[in-house]
């Protein structure tokens, strides 16, 4: 499932519209439906692992253990096409809550929740490395869901190349000079391979959870938010009808 909530507030200010723009998209991934869930996500260690109504996860011995890598497929698009993010907050919950398992020799415990990243591209093409996303061990003492909340960015160092760019693009007498998907296929026909020496935004994100489970622990369903915010301080388009449905996700792929 992939929800997208916008809160767009608009002021027209002369040639200017000035405006905050604020998005949160969710992915979800629920292991109860196998065909919907395999065609968002793959996982490592298949021989070992099965999907029931319950979920993901082994047999219901304890002392069963297996380690997996659940990784997103594509690329997942956020931010608008005419304006990429510099940064995000993102959350996961997993569920169900993790629960106390016991051993035949009456030793109990509590399944490790494992480890959550995150990696970002500007064209679905060129990746940054995988960023850890930390356990919300706030959670932790009250449902035992397996939590985690981080935030992503992109610094000013490695924007300014890019941002020095986009300033040449305002200068140019072209459509919309505030069009970002227009500028960058322009910064790409000059250099095409601008993105493989830096990433000054992020465009698409990609998922990973690497954990173990033990068997009687299983996963249900990884649900993903991605709250982020951009300026829409931009100028006035020639064509009055050039903003009309670009308030979508990034949407510039390289070939």
């Amino acid at each position: 499932m992939r929800k997208t909530f916008l809160l767009i507030v608009l002021l027209l200010i002369g040639q200017q519209s000035a405006a905050s723009i604020l998005g949160l998209q969710t992915l979800e991934l629920n292991f109860k439906n196998p065909n919907d869930v395999s065609a968002k996500a793959r996982w490592s260690n298949k021989d070992k692992l099965n999907i029931t109504s319950q979920g993901i996860g082994t047999s219901f011995d304890p002392a069963v253990v297996v380690d997996t890598s659940i990784e997103t497929l594509g690329a997942f698009a956020v931010g608008y096409s005419w304006r990429p993010i510099q940064s995000a907050h993102i959350s996961v919950e997993i569920s169900p809550p993790r629960k106390t398992l016991s051993l035949v020799n009456g030793q109990t415990f509590v399944p490790s929740a494992g480890s959550f990243y995150v990696r970002y591209s500007p064209d679905a093409k060129h990746w940054s490395s995988w960023q850890v996303i930390e356990l919300d061990k706030g959670t932790q003492a009250n449902d035992g869901s397996w939590k985690f909340a981080g935030q992503i960015g992109i610094p000013q160092k490695e924007r300014k190349s890019y941002q020095d760019l986009l300033e040449q693009y305002h200068r140019m007498d072209v459509q919309w000079t505030s069009d970002e998907e227009a500028a960058v296929k322009w910064i790409l026909s000059k250099d095409p391979n601008f993105f493989s020496r830096q990433i000054p935004f992020i465009g698409y994100l990609q998922f990973l959870f690497e954990t173990t489970l033990n068997g009687g622990q299983r996963i249900e369903k990884i649900k993903i938010d991605v709250a982020y915010g951009v300026s829409g301080l931009s100028t006035i388009p020639k064509d009055k009808h050039a903003e009309e449905g670009r308030h979508i996700p990034w949407r510039f792929r390289s070939e």
